[in-house]
This record gives structure tokens, C-alpha cells and sequence, in this order.
């Protein structure tokens, strides 16, 4: 059991006692995890960098319990549930899958609270998300179960062209560094099969993927990626698979059940 830690809960202001908080919820670590000691390890392409055993995701002392459990615990639940939902033979047929009468209220505040639990995190694995002032905005967003506007930070979904072990199983942080355009700035990571956009502005207009981001009236479109986009994917994982082996406590591997 870990320590407690007294402090100011993120989500709500009070001083209570913080647990540790999934930053990138625990559902998307599953496919990581080593069968028999359900542990996983973080990698990095630096072969100068240690590699580090974790259990239960990356976690940090951000909330009470009450705000982890029962607010972001609760937009958490809904995304696992539709992701158990939607394997891969849905996106089988064409080059965009069209979602209709989805609850645009609970995919909403999840996507607003994972960019934010980005924002919050101490870890130079998120430090490519700075929300500024509308940390605050979209702090009390989620406190009152307020999903907002369509294109206030909005959020698409991409799936690679051909889903695989090495694509479904890895997972790929913001980094220290934004991506995409200073008219698009952007946000993105690697999860649970899909790669998940952030466009980070307040009012997100005028890029053709917008018209892929979940609209009030529950529809929206989950875009496949085209072969390059995928062979793109695998060859970053394979990377950074490959230098691990080349860190300095490598020869840890075998004794932590990862061949």
C-alpha cells in the first residue's frame, strides 16, 4: 500500500489526502502488463536511460479519492466500456467508420480530462501539454460534468491500417514536445490500438480532421490511418524496442519476466 500524501486534490482545491492518481487511465496499460507479475516496463530510444519496472500505469499523487473514483474515475469507466465494445472487425469495411447517438457528454469529459490529467502531471513524459489559463476553465469543466463546446480542445481518434501485438501493446506519452503546426498545434499519443489527436486550441476550426470529433448530437467519424501512417507507428515502437536493450540495466529484462 503506498504512502499517503496530504496535500491540495487537483480537481476539487480541498486539502485532504491524495491517492495516487492514473494519469493515462489503468485500461489502456492492460495489454502491457507481464502475465505473471503483472508488472510492465517504461522505455525510451535514449540507450543511455535505465528502464523501470512499474505496476498499475504511471501514477501521481494528483487527487482525493473521491474526485479519482467517482468524477475522472467515472469518465473512465465509459471509454473502457465502449473500447471493449468496438474491436477491431469495426473498422474493418472503409476508410472512415461513422459513430452515431454516442454520449457526447461522457466521451467529452474524458477526452478533456486526460489532456488535463497531461497538464497536471509532474512528469517531463507530459510536458508537451500546457493548457495555461484554460487549465482552470476545464478544471471546473469536469468538476460540474460540463463537456463544453465541440471545438474547445477537441479530440479525434485514429486507428492504425492494420492493428497488431506491437501496435495494440505499446504506448507512446506526449512527450516534452508539441506537435503539429503553430496554426494547429497539437497533442497526441499511442493507446489501446489507437492514436488519439488533441487539437490544443480554445476554438479549433478550419483543419478538414476536425469534422472527425464527436459533434453534441453523438455523431462522430473514427479515421483509419493509411499503410504509412502504420508503418510509422510500428517503426517508432520498434525503436524504441530496440534500444532498451541497450541500456544500462538491460540484462534486468530477463529477470523481470520480459524476454
Amino acid at each position: 500500500m503506498s504512502k499517503k500524501i496530504h496535500g491540495q486534490c487537483k480537481l476539487c482545491l480541498e486539502q485532504t489526502d491524495l491517492i495516487q492518481s492514473h494519469i493515462i487511465p489503468e485500461l489502456f496499460y492492460k495489454s502491457l502488463y507481464e502475465k505473471d507479475t503483472h508488472k510492465f516496463i517504461t522505455m525510451s530510444t535514449d540507450t543511455d536511460r535505465n528502464i523501470s519496472l512499474h505496476q498499475k500505469g504511471l501514477r501521481e499523487h494528483l487527487m482525493c479519492s473521491r474526485c479519482d473514483g467517482n468524477i475522472i474515475g467515472k469518465y473512465d469507466t465509459y471509454i473502457a466500456k465502449w473500447l471493449s465494445q468496438h474491436t477491431e472487425n469495426t473498422f474493418k469495411q472503409s476508410r472512415t467508420t461513422l459513430f452515431k447517438n454516442e454520449d457526447y457528454r461522457l466521451f467529452r469529459l474524458f477526452h478533456l480530462s486526460l489532456l488535463w490529467r497531461f497538464h497536471i502531471a509532474e512528469s517531463n513524459l507530459y510536458n508537451a501539454v500546457d493548457l495555461g489559463e484554460n487549465a482552470e476553465v476545464i478544471r471546473k469543466m469536469l468538476l460540474n460534468g460540463n463537456p463544453g463546446e465541440a471545438n474547445f480542445y477537441p479530440c479525434i481518434m485514429i486507428i492504425p491500417h492494420k492493428t497488431n501485438k506491437i501496435l495494440a501493446g505499446g504506448i507512446i506519452c506526449p512527450g516534452p514536445e508539441p506537435t503539429g503546426t503553430n496554426e494547429f498545434p497539437m497533442c497526441r499519443i499511442m493507446a489501446a490500438g489507437f492514436l488519439w489527436i488533441w487539437f490544443m486550441l480554445p476554438d479549433a476550426n478550419g483543419h478538414p480532421l476536425l469534422e472527425a470529433y464527436i459533434k453534441p448530437n453523438g455523431s462522430m467519424q473514427i479515421i483509419k490511418g493509411p499503410p504509412k501512417f502504420t508503418d510509422k507507428i510500428k517503426n517508432d515502437l520498434i525503436e524504441i524496442n530496440l534500444a532498451t536493450y541497450k541500456a544500462p540495466n538491460a540484462h534486468k529484462l530477463n529477470d523481470w519476466g520480459f524476454e
